[in-house]
């Protein structure tokens, strides 16, 4: 049975859609998520940097803002309402704008081992990429993450701009806020890759023309798999 997130389908609706990548977004830059991983994103020495799948592009902007001298545009599939201007890119279909550096954060799970390939084939080998991911088919993600997307959004809900009255009906009268993004957050988890699964996958699609290579970021609140190049 293929595992699908609800917030992937063109049916979701957008408003939903807009609660999730919130209330994501809001905890990723609450908590200093991607912090961590500020160094390994300077190694790069990036001019330009295209962020793939940025959601609201609040988690991504805790660390490329911080980029001193780097150009950054932000995409999504389906770009949501908010402060920060996203760009319309789908990944699997649209070609993608040039720059010398592509990010992705928490974003490796929305794609099969072959989209992946097709993604990353499509990035010119003049180009770096860096896909962070803060989850992985283990115990302690599963947990962490069913705790928090039932329990935080009682507590961040009423502080997520702009505000927003249906969010606050979602959220404690009628709570399928909270059971979508756990819903959601569950078959993150179970289609997330583990750290052996990137290296098999680095190790595949490595060519004369680029190395892959995957890696190791250890915070406070998880460890971060990645694949770059």
């Amino acid at each position: 049975m293929q595992l699908v997130e609800l917030e992937d389908q063109k049916w979701f609706p957008g408003w939903m859609r807009q609660y999730q990548v919130d209330f994501l977004g809001a905890v990723s830059r609450l908590t200093g998520l991607y912090k961590p991983c500020a160094n390994l994103l300077k190694s790069f020495n990036a001019g330009k940097i295209i962020d793939l799948a940025s959601g609201n592009g609040q988690s991504a902007q805790t660390v490329l803002s911080k980029l001193d001298g780097v150009e950054v545009i932000y995409t999504d599939k389906f770009p949501p309402n908010g402060q920060l201007e996203i760009i319309p890119l789908d990944l699997l279909r649209d070609s993608f704008p040039k720059a010398d550096f592509y990010t992705m954060f928490n974003g490796l799970h929305h794609f099969s081992k072959a989209e992946l390939a097709s993604i990353i084939y499509r990035i010119s080998t003049e180009s770096h990429f860096l896909f962070i991911e803060p989850i992985g088919p283990r115990f302690g993600s599963l947990l962490k993450v069913a705790l928090s997307t039932l329990i935080l959004p009682f507590f961040l809900v009423p502080f997520l701009r702009p505000f927003r009255w249906d969010r606050i009906i979602i959220t404690y009268i009628v709570p399928i806020g909270p059971l979508i993004c756990f819903y959601d957050g569950i078959i993150s988890v179970l289609k997330s890759y583990s750290r052996k699964d990137l290296e098999e996958l680095a190790v595949g699609w490595s060519t004369a023309n680029r190395k892959i290579k995957t890696g190791r970021v250890k915070s406070p609140f998880t460890t971060f798999n990645y694949i770059s190049s």
